[in-house]
């Protein structure tokens, strides 16, 4: 199968995915709140929430307090081996839940929303190749001070820079 054209966004959190079905007869689902429900969510309180944890309170994988987010199961022999590329630093700040992409990537366009300190940029970095391109954005100074102080690593490493990232909330692009 060939694609002329194509776009993965790679999701941290499952509260932002939605069914996508383009002829459904179903109707949406509601996936953010509405203004008129806004009254009872201080969402300044919840970012910053999140970004303490994220960008305080954990410093490495092993100090995540919950295991919502482990995975049962290997990644398959491709991301095997593009996880190993990676800088032991990224993956040390790897607080994700699993790496999910359509098996076909070359040359296409990825976005990471909530992509933390990078992990799975640098993955997919690996398998869109030099003539494809990957957006990480998150919310949190921190893992993005991460992301970027390896990125001239993966560069040479890979023999390409083909990744981005940018400070942002998922729910104002």
């Amino acid at each position: 199968m060939k694609f002329s054209a194509a776009f993965t966004v790679l999701l941290a959190s499952a509260s932002y995915c939605t069914a996508f079905a383009p002829n459904s007869s179903l109707p949406k689902a509601k996936t953010l709140l509405s203004a008129s429900n806004d009254l009872f969510v201080d969402k300044t309180d919840i970012h910053s929430s999140v970004s303490d944890y994220y960008g305080k309170t954990l410093s490495k994988s092993s100090d995540l307090k919950t295991n919502a987010c482990m995975t049962s199961h290997s990644a398959n022999p491709t991301v095997t081996s593009c996880i190993k590329q990676v800088h032991p630093a990224v993956i040390a700040k790897y607080y994700g839940c699993g790496f999910c992409t359509p098996d076909i990537l070359e040359g296409m366009t990825v976005l990471d929303l909530g992509c933390g300190a990078g992990r799975d940029v640098y993955i997919a970095s690996q398998l869109v190749g030099p003539n494809g391109r990957v957006i990480g954005v998150d919310m949190t100074t921190e893992q993005l001070d991460t992301a970027r102080e390896y990125q001239e690593y993966h560069k040479e490493k890979f023999g390409y820079d083909n990744v981005e990232f940018h400070q942002g909330l998922i729910e104002k692009l």
